[in-house]
């Protein structure tokens, strides 16, 4: 006889708009009121809904005793995490990509997945803090816990669950921060390095929506040498100016390991020339060089003795060098390019024989003849996005004559950090447009595109002057910039 006679029953999402400034969860009316009842058990349904907090009111002034509390669910949670314990690698490594495969329950617009990655030197990732408070207010922070125990995740965690004020930090010592990356992206973690974590953040909007990681895979190798230190000059750039920038990477390989024999650096754009290479030893004495400077960029590979300039692509150049094994040797190159953003990085990647990943190039101190100790270029802040415009040739003759028949519509983009939308039509001096050019969404870079002289019927147009524009459509709103043509014939 010494059951609840009349209740009340409330839920709480645990949602911060639902809670009071202390945390605790606000319960504003009931989800269920039964002022008279008569149950010795109870079974009551609501509508399916997120909970986090769950409060049983008695109404009736009268004793009671509970045996059992069962409560039911249906659904996914609104959100999960999952942390990989530090994956230790047999040697310190370099990395490649990243892919997991997903699976997806309910709307796939309802549900998300993240994964972050770190890289670290051994197996303990983070630090732990007490905050020590007098009268509520901080005065410091300890490394102990309450016992006078050194921190551990485990006594964390139990803290956090007593409500204690405790931190969790990354040991930047020792490990990098948290990166998110996408399926398939290749990773840019510090490297080389024996350590290796990822968390997985799941989230979902609906009861009936979530993901599952099937399978998670990364790519990892040996790396060439120890360590790739770089540097690049002058650290400030016009923007979309050719430039001559000096790039200077020194190898690390007290270890001893097998070296690299190909070197590639990153670029923004494809560079109009490359100079020069150079080895030097760890005394700056020049050991082997090549002069490029005549090449036709067009026409790779093209050999000086020993090196190789073997391509020029849109984001890279690649060359062939005597294997480099001894440390402190360093790679000189000299080369013109441009770039299109504030805090653009020229980074090196040093490849072996039989290994797919390299050895990404960190900023440093390489050389005593170059101050900068960075493989950043910085250039004058703007807002403009669309750059100049240009055609090459400015008068052609499209008559199938096989000169001059086509030219090359080039535009550079700036400032931006995702690709964009972009639009490349021709107009007449009356506005219309009589031709549109399709381009695929753009970043920052200088940009060709042929024109044949055809409208969008397939038909010549008149001979005149047309011009040019290219619209980039971007979060910080829509740019135009104009240039033009003349057509003879």
């Amino acid at each position: 006889n010494d059951f609840m006679r009349g209740y009340e029953l409330y839920l709480n999402d645990g949602l911060p708009a639902n809670l009071f400034a202390s945390g605790q969860p606000n319960f504003v009316s009931p989800v269920r009121r039964v002022p008279d009842n008569s149950d010795t058990v109870v079974v009551t349904e609501v509508e399916p809904q997120f909970v986090r907090y769950i409060k049983l009111k008695s109404i009736i002034n009268a004793g009671y005793e509970i045996d059992e509390l069962e409560i039911y669910g249906t659904g996914f949670v609104p959100e999960a995490a999952y942390e990989s314990l530090p994956l230790e690698m047999d040697d310190e490594s370099v990395w490649g990509s990243i892919r997991w495969i997903e699976h997806t329950a309910g709307d796939a617009a309802d549900s998300g997945v993240e994964v972050r990655v770190r890289s670290g030197a051994d197996d303990t990732p983070d630090v732990y803090f007490r905050e020590i408070l007098v009268g509520g207010v901080r005065t410091g922070l300890s490394t102990e816990d309450d016992q006078g125990n050194a921190l551990t995740e485990a006594s964390y965690q139990r803290l956090l669950r007593e409500g204690r004020a405790v931190i969790k930090q990354t040991d930047a010592d020792n490990w990098s921060g948290w990166q998110l990356v996408a399926n398939g992206e290749g990773l840019s973690l510090p490297a080389p390095r024996k350590f290796f974590q990822f968390r997985v953040d799941f989230a979902n909007q609906s009861l009936d929506a979530a993901r599952a990681l099937a399978r998670l895979s990364f790519e990892f190798d040996p790396p060439p040498v120890d360590a790739l230190i770089a540097e690049v000059t002058p650290a400030e750039a016009k923007i979309a100016e050719v430039t001559t920038f000096t790039f200077v990477a020194r190898a690390d390989n007290d270890s001893g390991r097998d070296g690299f024999e190909r070197f590639e650096i990153e670029t923004p754009a494809a560079v109009t020339a490359v100079r020069s290479v150079e080895l030097q030893d760890a005394s700056l004495n020049v050991i082997a060089r090549a002069d490029f400077s005549l090449a036709d960029l067009l026409n790779l590979p093209v050999r000086d003795g020993d090196f190789v300039l073997e391509s020029v692509a849109d984001d890279h150049f690649s060359l062939a060098l005597p294997r480099v094994t001894a440390s402190g040797t360093r790679i000189k190159v000299i080369f013109d390019g441009a770039v299109f953003r504030y805090g653009t990085r020229f980074q090196g990647r040093a490849f072996t024989t039989g290994v797919d990943l390299p050895l990404l190039s960190d900023g440093g101190d390489a050389t005593p003849d170059i101050g900068t100790n960075d493989q950043l270029v910085r250039v004058t802040l703007s807002s403009q996005i669309a750059g100049d415009v240009q055609a090459q040739p400015s008068v052609f003759t499209p008559n199938a004559d096989g000169a001059n028949d086509f030219t090359s519509i080039e535009y550079s983009i700036l400032h931006l950090l995702t690709a964009s939308p972009v639009d490349v039509s021709i107009h007449d001096l009356s506005g219309r447009r009589v031709r549109s050019l399709p381009v695929d969404d753009s970043i920052n870079g200088r940009f060709r595109i042929a024109w044949d002289g055809q409208d969008d019927s397939g038909k010549l147009v008149p001979p005149g002057i047309y011009l040019i524009a290219v619209e980039i459509r971007s979060d910080a709103g829509t740019e135009r910039s104009v240039g033009q043509v003349a057509v003879v014939y």
